[in-house]
């Protein structure tokens, strides 16, 4: 029986690699920017590892991706977005939506003293019992315990 050990896979195309980084800067999806650039993910894998340059254009598309974000979170809760109303099926206006919930993330994110507030006090107190040894049984536990010297 002939067991197949593996394909080797066909070197990516620098238009293949073009159309990655276009659409993962678009999307952030890693996945589906692979397939629709022609190649499978794990070969992505092995082209930022071999190649740092491609890695660091990988990661600047992602930072591309994470700024476009940003910025339609900003421009909805500062500039809004037009809704729809509709009266008995038919269109009769629209109004402004603003994100009060995407204004103050990004407050928090931007303004320390909008950021919540909380303090941690990890204070101790008390104290800890040692014993020096494995006790045989529970009334020579009790013995160690009460003959034990107050702190």
């Amino acid at each position: 029986m002939i067991r197949s050990v593996g394909r080797r896979r066909k070197k990516a195309t620098k238009e293949q690699l073009d159309k990655f980084l276009e659409e993962y800067a678009r999307t952030g999806l890693l996945h589906r920017s692979a397939y629709a650039a022609g190649f499978h993910p794990n070969a992505l894998k092995a082209y930022r590892r071999e190649s740092p340059e491609f890695d660091a254009e990988v990661t600047h598309a992602l930072e591309r991706f994470h700024e476009s974000l940003e910025g339609e979170a900003c421009r909805r809760a500062r500039d809004g977005l037009e809704e729809p109303v509709f009266h008995q099926g038919v269109q009769c206006g629209a109004i402004m939506r603003f994100s009060d919930r995407l204004l103050e993330l990004l407050l928090k994110r931007h303004l320390p003293e909008f950021r919540d507030k909380f303090q941690l006090d990890a204070t101790f107190k008390g104290g800890v019992l040692v014993v020096p040894a494995a006790a045989g049984d529970v009334e020579e536990w009790r013995k160690r315990i009460t003959s034990a010297p107050a702190p």
